[in-house]
């Protein structure tokens, strides 16, 4: 168990209210300052809150962005999109690229670079 110093004893936890007798002064001191820490914490957790708020709205888009990129229209890709902007950018030459760098004999999915 960590022991708490005399400072940390001294500042009220909240619904808390130290007195002091013989000090006034003292007193009104430990009082602002417990005020003004208690509102830099609150600052900090709206803060902190804020940050992990724009945190999930940046992963949720980045999602989003994701999964539209994979299912276009929520379709798989080969039912959502033509051949033909291939075709227009790469040329003629794309289907025999094609032919030649698949393996007829693997069932499995294959990955072409080309």
């Amino acid at each position: 168990m960590v022991a708490k110093s005399k400072a940390a004893e001294m500042i009220p936890t909240r619904g808390e209210k130290r007195t002091f007798k013989n000090d006034s002064a003292l007193e009104g001191f430990i009082d602002s300052n417990a005020g003004k820490i208690l509102h830099q914490l609150d600052g900090l957790d709206k803060k902190l809150t804020q940050a992990v708020k724009r945190q999930n709205e940046t992963m949720t888009s980045q999602l989003h962005k994701a999964t539209a990129a994979i299912y276009p229209g929520g379709h798989l890709q080969e039912r959502a999109l033509s051949l033909l902007p291939f075709l227009n950018k790469h040329g003629d030459g794309l289907i025999r690229q094609i032919y030649e760098a698949i393996d007829l004999g693997d069932l499995e999915h294959q990955v072409l670079q080309l």
